[in-house]
């Protein structure tokens, strides 16, 4: 029998369960393209940039990922905000007053941080931290620095777009920038020499498409014209609303990032530049599939809002078991096939150009199959807003780097990523469950409130 949302009673029902089978399939062709891009792109990287600028480049992709508190969190804030208030109706006055207060505080930092970095690369040699000299290398991390702050900002707009339902649209746009980047370093490749022209296609051109789509959403999208950001709206109260909500997200994020994001640079000074291609490619290709099934989820985050300030128990216990499923299965199943055919994919993508360590890229695929696992279960607390027991898992993940430096130096950097993934599932993965407990309390709470 039909509820009041709409026939949602099955777990993929009704207008939210249409919205998020088109998400998770728009998700996944999205995923599925940003992970087949990369596979694509390396032999052309390597063999136009060279080992040296390769693990340059690799270093610098990495370690954007520390750089993702540039927003303060105001981006998934704005999400989870938008996403718990956000209605079939048209947005109102209050929605686009978080819009525009969001955009103006996240632009401010955003020019903060470029301006630094420009600083920054003028007066120190950026190529000797990450154990190089040269032009060439400090130009490579400059560019690929740059380009990501930039994105933080004209990327907010997917963030909105997840809020209000438009979630298939915008993993489109997300799809038709892998796409544009891959045509452009495919050029640079071809028919250059300098490795700038490579880095530029790589680190902007995403950044140009998603500012075409921030300016159609906003300038032609009727709920995309009722949200459409001004100065003049930005309300600084509540700025500092998303920014105290969103530090919380900043927060996990951040510790997770630099868990994980200082790997390459780990090898990288204790071994040299040139090993950082035989850790960062089979991380690269893992992680990639592992985020497939975390970034495929993400469409639930702000339906998860609604649905706990609702009280919609069933829906989220249905929607998380199913998902957990299926999610688990998919991406273990991805990485057996990968694992299996490690050698094949090397020798046929890369001719060889990298030592196989099985037992580094097992190490890998566990770590992707537990992030698999917890996804569903991190998008219901996210959207409850319940993240100290997340915060506490990460930050016992992020206290492994000192073990993963000590080991790189003294037995191998092939056991780092079994750190990270024995981490996870001792720390994370209990975390998930006991924050997914707290969050269906609330939405227990919050149904008997409608009651009543």
């Amino acid at each position: 029998m039909p509820d009041q949302n709409g026939g949602e009673n099955s777990a993929f029902g009704g207008v939210r369960g249409r919205a998020i089978r088109w998400g998770l399939i728009t998700s996944v062709i999205q995923r599925g393209v940003g992970a087949l891009i990369p596979l694509v792109s390396v032999p052309l990287a390597l063999g136009h940039l060279g080992a040296v600028n390769y693990g340059a480049w690799a270093t610098a992709v990495a370690l954007t990922t520390v750089f993702a508190f540039a927003d303060l969190g105001i981006g998934t804030g704005l999400m989870t905000r938008l996403g718990g208030s956000a209605t079939d109706a048209p947005p109102d006055s209050r929605d686009r007053v978080l819009v525009s207060s969001a955009y103006s505080m996240v632009t401010s930092v955003v020019l903060i941080l470029v301006l630094s970095l420009l600083l920054v690369s003028a007066r120190t040699d950026v190529g000797a931290f990450f154990g190089a000299g040269g032009g060439s290398v400090e130009l490579i991390v400059s560019l690929t620095l740059a380009a990501f702050l930039i994105s933080i900002l004209v990327s907010l707009v997917v963030r909105v777009q997840y809020a209000v339902g438009q979630q298939s649209s915008s993993n489109l746009w997300q799809t038709a920038g892998s796409l544009t980047m891959f045509a452009g370093i495919w050029g640079a490749a071809r028919f250059t020499e300098w490795p700038g022209w490579f880095i530029l296609a790589a680190s902007f051109l995403p950044v140009f498409v998603a500012v075409i789509n921030s300016l159609w959403f906003f300038g032609f999208t009727p709920i995309g014209k009722g949200l459409r950001p001004a100065p003049r709206l930005a309300d600084w109260d509540v700025a500092r609303s998303l920014l105290a909500l969103g530090s919380r997200f900043l927060l996990v994020s951040l510790l997770l990032a630099a868990s994980v994001a200082t790997d390459p640079w780990i090898v990288a000074r204790t071994a040299n530049l040139a090993e950082v291609p035989n850790f960062a490619i089979p991380s690269r290709l893992l992680s990639v599939v592992g985020l497939i099934s975390v970034m495929a989820l993400m469409p639930l985050w702000p339906m998860h809002a609604r649905a706990v300030r609702e009280g919609d128990i069933a829906w989220i216990q249905r929607v998380t078991l199913r998902l957990c499923i299926i999610s688990t299965a998919s991406i273990t199943l991805i990485v057996s096939l990968v694992l299996a055919s490690a050698q094949l994919i090397v020798d046929r993508w890369l001719g060889g150009a990298i030592t196989v360590d099985y037992w580094m890229w097992a190490g890998f695929a566990v770590l992707c199959v537990a992030q698999a696992a917890t996804g569903p279960l991190f998008m219901v607390q996210n959207g409850a807003e319940i993240l100290g027991p997340q915060t506490r898992g990460y930050a016992l993940l992020f206290g492994t780097v000192p073990l993963k430096w000590w080991l790189a130096s003294h037995v191998g950097y092939e056991w780092i990523p079994w750190v990270s993934s024995g981490a996870y599932l001792m720390f994370v993965m209990p975390a998930a469950v006991v924050g997914y407990r707290r969050a269906v309390a609330i939405a227990g709470t919050r149904a008997e409130e409608r009651v009543t």
